[in-house]
């Protein structure tokens, strides 16, 4: 899954929700892409960057409904902290 967050200021930005195909342990990076920013807008002064790949707190995993009994049915468990978030169904 691919998606955009549009930053126009110095802040915080949450980006849009992704609805993931199957169970297991997906890794999220994210990208600058200056060509992607109007020059007269300051994108020749962007330089290209992508985050690393592998970063624990980047790493989702997602148990199915059947899952182990440990696991909820449609939760989504963030790998660094154990953090909770409940997957909508597909």
């Amino acid at each position: 899954c691919s998606v955009e967050t549009e930053v126009d200021d110095v802040g915080e930005y949450v980006t849009p929700s992704c609805a993931l195909p199957s169970d297991g342990y997906y890794v999220w990076t994210e990208r600058i892409d200056p060509a992607r920013t109007d020059p007269g807008e300051g994108g020749e002064r962007l330089r290209s960057w992508t985050s690393r790949f592998g970063v624990a707190s980047e790493i989702t995993r997602v148990v199915p409904a059947s899952g182990a009994p440990a696991a909820l049915p449609g939760v989504t468990e963030l790998a660094e902290t154990g953090t909770k978030a409940v997957v909508p169904a597909l």
